[in-house]
């Protein structure tokens, strides 16, 4: 069968049909090879959207072409004007006869008459209901009808008519026919079965079915606005109507439909090619640049590159960048070195088993090895982006950012010196001559850049992780002072192309909501409206009951927190854990226990590990020449800037994305690590969290490639409810729990989560405290801690990112257990707080 011509249907319901063989259906014999319809008038199963009210319905066996059943659809009553699924019972049926039929006979329902209730499938009654003049079809086998549900709807009516339309001219296999149909619209199946097929059709349910499950977000919207499911009501001739060519492009409007295309437009991107000649070569016709490399793909002509790979030479050098800096985008290696071209140039790359492990003994002293494939994946990354697309910058604020290091592309215009006020972000603290650990000390941030953004492809050093990105320093660290913090993260340096915040800093115990509200207004204004991200340590202090969600810098809700990982892809032995963490990236050990990051250090300030004797320092290779690099760097510190530098990348490739975008696909696309760690749980919407590792290693690339996808759409706005409850009750020593319950009426998809407790516990450190979803997802929010006293007075919010996209209506429950005998207190007051979006 020719699939360009045989076209793709989609579909709005105007009826969903909804049985269900577990309730009307039962095997007759131990061989399941006939199924018995039971006698039932319970119309438990129902239509959902654009429900036909009072149709009948006819139940044809195919091979046979004899009817078998006849019924009428619920007809809708005034009782309830909300058409939400599960609470209503219009278009429903059931079937009331006790035919025993083989399983795979195939079935025609037809459904006429009656009339759309909710004919623009909002959920709402209309005002007038439309008459159903033509009539919905779907054909299913009678196994099928032991399945969860059938539901009628548009793909399975227009499933049935082309079938039928192209059945006149040669025999077609049905179950063939409609899983290629089902292949042409869905890109994963809607069902329990693995893989997309036929039974796919009738599992669509609109207003619930995301459309990430079609190949093409739009197609309902163009079904919708190119009048088809109008003219399956006004029973005109659909498939006529779908075959038409309006622009005469060679495409059909159900072509066009499944492309996205403009039916009214030859050329809908208006790149200078032809849709059906970019359909033809496997090109979007609604894009312009279909591999998203800078190069329209009409223009790819000229370069001779490939429309549809953005690095057509594979170098690790987009084709664009190629273009700009003048060298060959279709030469991989063109000093014939054998080394491709967007790997060559920097020489301690080899070092950075962080972007590529090769399972070498590298940035150690103890000779331990990495292990192969345990990095970022950040290459295939750079096949696509690597920083400058969009002029990115990313933000440092720390001990500050040498202004003169070889490796580094600071920029002046969006940096500042919290203590001489100028543009140079250079620590002012000198470096010990005495202590080999001092130069890490004031070179913390310069440590930082590096791994962010070194400078690729120039003969020094290393290459960052968005390595052609700007880097705007500011050595707020050395002042501290609330109002130069207000000035660096938000009032004074507003540049737009500020995407990313990195703080590799933080506190153990910190209550003060001054630097939230900062961020507060940051995330609301800054690049237009979408927000500076801010990224966050979680902090090294796990080996003394550190937990990152002690900080409201670390917990707040509008900041992204980050672990550490080591070389094994299992949690540092620093890294604090906490349900506020929302990623893990690579921090290493120490590097003489185990591999660490190698990056940038002070320009001159490093030593050779001969030269250190036995005593810990800022250590690098013997090949650094100028010393200006180390491989001591660590803690959440290094992984923290990994995490903004993926971020910058992808903002790269999708500048408009939102902060909270930016959040949701983290938590998305993050990488399962360290699977059999028992800290894992999987909520309610099917994510993984672990209070070690956050939802896994940031992925960049998986990212990317969800933001590009046309089935992305940013989070609607963001929404806020809250509950509290006053309390005089005695918490009972020494393990013994209690569980108080918070109900939340907004139903909303979660984002974040804030639990505020007040208690009188003069030694608020021996508390564990967890907290369970209406779902049913348990998250613990504390352990047993060093806050050796009345630190949760006056109350403490702790919170968690675990519950993401969770719906937050029911009851939440509170358990609180005092783990550690002798000290004793009174809970005073709860609040819970949620941050999401509308369901």
């Amino acid at each position: 069968m020719d699939y360009m011509s045989f076209r793709s249907r989609l579909s709005l319901i105007i009826f969903a049909l909804f049985l269900s063989g577990c309730d009307f259906f039962h095997t007759n014999n131990s061989t399941n090879t006939t199924t018995q319809i039971s006698i039932t008038n319970e119309p438990k199963y129902f239509a959902l959207l654009g429900p036909i009210s009072d149709a009948t319905v006819t139940i044809e066996r195919v091979d046979f072409n004899k009817t078998i059943y006849s019924t009428k659809t619920k007809q809708y009553t005034s009782t309830s004007s909300l058409l939400q699924w599960g609470t209503y019972t219009v278009g429903s049926f059931a079937i009331d006869t006790n035919i025993t039929l083989p399983k795979e006979s195939w079935l025609n329902f037809t459904i006429r008459g009656g009339e759309d209730v909710d004919s623009d499938d909002n959920g709402v009654v209309n005002d007038v209901f439309i008459p159903l003049q033509g009539s919905m079809k779907l054909y299913c086998k009678v196994a099928d009808l032991q399945a969860k549900y059938i539901i009628s709807n548009i793909f399975t009516t227009l499933a049935v008519d082309f079938y039928l339309h192209d059945t006149k001219t040669v025999f077609l296999d049905k179950e063939n026919y409609l899983t290629e149909f089902s292949r042409l619209i869905f890109r994963k199946s809607l069902d329990a079965n693995e893989g997309v097929d036929y039974r796919d059709l009738f599992a669509y349910v609109p207003n619930h079915t995301p459309d990430t499950y079609f190949k093409v977000a739009n197609v309902y919207k163009n079904l919708q606005e190119n009048g088809i499911i109008e003219a399956v009501l006004n029973n005109e001739d659909v498939i006529t109507k779908l075959l038409q060519d309006k622009d005469d492009d060679g495409l059909s409007l159900w072509d066009e439909v499944l492309h996205n295309s403009s039916d009214d437009n030859q050329d809908t991107d208006d790149d200078g090619i032809n849709d059906f000649d970019e359909v033809k070569q496997g090109l979007n016709p609604a894009l312009k640049d279909s591999d998203y490399d800078g190069i329209e793909d009409n223009d790819e002509k000229l370069y001779g590159t490939s429309a549809l790979n953005a690095d057509t030479d594979g170098d690790y050098l987009p084709d664009n960048v190629e273009i700009l800096n003048a060298t060959d985008p279709l030469n991989a290696d063109e000093d014939g070195n054998g080394i491709v071209d967007g790997l060559d140039g920097d020489p301690f790359f080899k070092y950075q088993w962080y972007i590529k492990s090769l399972g070498n003994v590298v940035a150690n002293t103890v000779g331990k090895a990495t292990i192969t494939g345990n990095d970022l994946n950040i290459l295939d990354v750079y096949h696509q982006v690597l920083g400058n697309s969009h002029n990115s910058i990313v933000q440092i604020v720390d001990t500050g950012v040498e202004l003169k290091h070889e490796d580094l592309n600071v920029y002046l215009a969006d940096s500042f010196n919290a203590v001489t006020k100028g543009r140079d972000p250079t620590a002012t603290q000198t470096v010990s001559k005495s202590d080999p650990t001092s130069p890490l000390d004031s070179g913390h941030g310069t440590a930082v850049a590096g791994i962010i953004a070194a400078k690729t492809n120039n003969g020094l050093g290393i290459s960052g992780i968005v390595p052609r990105a700007k880097i705007a320093g500011s050595n707020w660290l050395e002042s501290q002072d609330l109002g130069e913090l207000e000035r660096v993260w938000y009032s004074g340096i507003t540049d737009e192309n500020i995407t990313v915040s990195n703080n590799s800093w933080g506190t153990y115990y910190l209550k003060d909501e001054s630097f939230e509200r900062i961020l507060a207004l940051a995330t609301a204004q800054l690049r237009n409206g979408k927000g500076r991200i801010y990224v966050f340590a979680a902090g090294n202090d796990r080996e003394d009951h550190g937990n990152s969600n002690l900080s409201y810098l670390a917990n707040n809700p509008y900041v992204l927190t980050v672990a550490s990982l080591n070389s094994e892809d299992k949690y540092a032995s620093y890294s604090n854990p906490g349900s506020n963490i929302l990623v893990s990236a690579y921090g290493g050990e120490h590097y003489y226990t185990g591999p660490t990051i190698m990056t940038t250090s002070l320009m001159n300030e490093s030593y050779y590990e001969s030269e250190l004797q036995g005593q810990k320092g800022v250590v690098t290779v013997d090949e650094d020449d100028t010393k200006s690099y180390t491989y001591a760097m660590n803690g959440t510190s290094a992984a923290t800037p990994m995490v903004s530098g993926s971020i910058a990348l992808v903002l790269d490739a999708c500048p408009s994305l939102s902060w909270r975008d930016v959040r949701w696909l983290v938590a998305q696309n993050a990488k399962l690590v360290d699977k059999f760690n028992s800290s894992w749980i999987t909520n309610a919407a099917g994510l993984h969290f672990s209070n070690d590792y956050g939802f896994g290693k940031i992925n960049p690339m998986g990212m990317i490639d969800m933001c590009r996808d046309a089935t992305f759409t940013s989070l609607p706005p963001m929404l806020y409810s809250s509950i509290s409850k006053s309390y005089n009750l005695q918490i009972p020593d020494n393990n013994t729990t209690i569980i108080q319950n918070l109900t939340l009426s907004e139903e909303m998809l979660v984002e974040w989560v804030g639990l505020t407790i007040d208690t009188t516990h003069n030694f608020s450190g021996d508390l564990e405290i967890n907290l369970v979803s209406p779902s049913g997802t348990k998250v613990n929010l504390v352990k047993p801690n060093e806050v050796r006293f009345a630190g949760y007075s006056g109350g403490f919010r702790f919170s968690s990112v675990a519950f993401m996209d969770e719906v937050s209506a029911g009851v939440w429950h509170v358990e609180i257990t005092d783990r550690l005998p002798d000290d004793t207190g009174i809970l005073k007051s709860l609040k819970l707080e949620v941050y999401g979006h509308e369901k």
